[in-house]
């Protein structure tokens, strides 16, 4: 287990803090960035395609607000971009 600077705990695992005011559609935009700085200290990225991210489970439609760097997740940007476009 880690602890972050910004008081998060995880397990081999980061959080994503979306927003938890607003509940983003899947439709909002294709690509997310998750920066990594914040526990790693690091200047590091890894992005994810939205539509691959786990629906809310209380509001249709909507992202879950509990998002896990996982295996959806990558640090090749490029990569990411052309399996979108």
């Amino acid at each position: 287990m880690q602890e972050c600077p910004a008081g998060k705990t995880f397990r081999w695992t980061v959080k994503v803090d979306f927003q938890c005011t607003r509940f983003y559609r899947p439709t909002d935009f294709d690509i997310v960035a998750a920066c990594l700085h914040p526990c790693t200290e690091r200047w590091e990225f890894r992005f994810a395609i939205i539509r691959t991210l786990a629906p809310h489970k209380h509001c249709a439609g909507r992202l879950s607000n509990l998002v896990r760097l996982d295996g959806r997740w990558s640090a090749d940007a490029m990569g990411t971009f052309a399996r979108v476009l």
